[in-house]
């Protein structure tokens, strides 16, 4: 199943105030993939949610 989550992911962050450098810092990958990954160019790893989930401080669902 391919889920379409970048745009959700990327509207947490500006609600919450938060640089996307500063997610991709936390997240250890570089800023141009989480741009993709933000504008669903790229699908986001599921390894990775449980980090989004702590860096936007919110539960996975929050994601879908």
């Amino acid at each position: 199943m391919d889920f379409k989550i970048g745009g959700v992911l990327r509207a947490i962050r500006l609600q919450k105030g938060i640089k996307a450098s500063y997610v991709a810092e936390q997240l250890e990958i570089d800023p141009s993939t989480l741009s993709k990954y933000e504008s669903d160019e790229r699908q986001v790893p599921v390894r990775l949610l449980p980090k989004f989930a702590d860096v936007y401080d919110c539960e996975i669902n929050n994601f879908f």
